[in-house]
């Protein structure tokens, strides 16, 4: 649980970075900004949603407790990815590889199914 906290913080720090670089950076074209702008709204619903896992983490049992690190997981590879891959082209044209965005959004779609597992498992747990 705490290391997501570890993790939310510094994905949500990276992202008010990446935010105000974005936000200065004139030289950006439309093309570049809506990549940018893509990104760190990605990133920013993600990083909210790791803070939520956490929080959730201590509040189930193990099973759910396993499908909440899978979604943890999911959605921190998903902003590595997807988020890093927009960023890329915003900036330098280029993705990080080819195939990394629809990687890194097939990583949020599982994270979310995850929670929603996660949410099911708690629901049957007795108590």
């Amino acid at each position: 649980m705490r290391l997501w906290f570890v993790i939310a913080g510094i994905d949500g720090a990276i992202l008010i970075l990446l935010g105000a670089y974005g936000a200065h950076n004139v030289a950006l074209d439309s093309d570049a900004r809506r990549w940018f702008d893509t990104a760190w709204q990605y990133q920013a619903l993600h990083a909210a949603a790791l803070l939520a896992i956490a929080v959730a983490i201590a509040q189930v049992g193990r099973l759910a407790r396993i499908t909440l690190n899978l979604a943890a997981v999911s959605f921190a590879l998903g902003t590595a990815l997807f988020c890093g891959s927009l960023y890329r082209m915003a900036l330098a044209s280029e993705a990080l590889f080819p195939m990394a965005a629809p990687i890194g959004g097939s990583a949020f779609i599982l994270g979310w199914v995850a929670i929603a597992l996660a949410g099911l498992i708690a629901c049957r747990r007795p108590g």
